[in-house]
C-alpha cells in the first residue's frame, strides 16, 4: 500500500482524539499535533471509551470529560512511530515529529517531564453557565467517570 504524503496533522476533536488517531494507517504525516486532556493528569495512559456519537456536553455537564491524556497519546503515538518534543503553552496541544525526520537539533520529551497543566477554564455547572473551575477542582467534577487504560484496553475509575 502507498501511503499517501501530507505534512502535518492536527487531531482536535474534544472527544474521541485517541480512537480516531489510532485508526488512521493509511498516511504518516511528518507532523502530528494532537490535543490533550490535562485533567486526566500528566502518568496515566486513559482515554474515553470510545462513543462514535460522543458529544462533550453530553459526555458530562462540566464540559471536561473528554478526549485523552497526554501519557495516551504519547504512548500511541510512540507505537505509530513518532516522538514527543513540546506541548504548546495553554496545556492543551501535544506536537509529535515521526521518528524518521528526528535530528540532534530535535529533543524527545516524555509526557510527564513535559506536562503542563491546561490554562483553559471552561468548566460549566448543570445549568451550562461557566464556572471556570481550575486545577484540582476540575478533576474531582469528573471523579469516577469511566476511562480505558489505553496499555490494558481495561476500564477504570478517572
Amino acid at each position: 500500500m502507498r501511503l499517501t504524503k501530507i505534512g502535518i496533522l492536527s487531531i482536535d476533536l474534544g472527544g474521541n482524539d485517541y480512537h480516531v488517531l489510532e485508526a488512521i494507517n493509511t498516511f504518516k504525516p511528518r507532523i502530528l499535533i494532537c490535543e490533550y486532556n490535562a485533567v486526566f493528569g500528566a502518568t496515566r495512559k486513559i482515554s474515553i471509551p470510545y462513543d462514535p456519537a460522543f458529544n462533550r456536553t453530553d459526555g458530562h455537564f462540566s464540559n471536561l470529560y473528554w478526549g485523552a491524556s497526554l501519557s495516551a497519546l504519547t504512548h500511541l503515538a510512540g507505537q505509530k512511530g513518532y516522538s514527543l518534543i513540546g506541548t504548546n503553552s495553554a496545556g492543551s496541544n501535544a506536537f509529535y515529529v515521526r521518528n524518521d525526520l528526528l535530528t540532534e537539533r530535535v529533543e524527545v520529551q516524555s509526557a510527564p517531564e513535559i506536562f503542563i497543566p491546561s490554562k483553559i477554564r471552561d468548566s460549566r455547572n448543570l445549568d451550562g453557565a461557566l464556572t471556570y473551575a481550575g486545577g484540582s477542582d476540575r478533576l474531582k467534577l469528573i471523579q469516577g467517570l469511566p476511562v480505558v487504560n489505553v496499555e490494558t484496553g481495561k476500564s477504570e475509575a478517572l
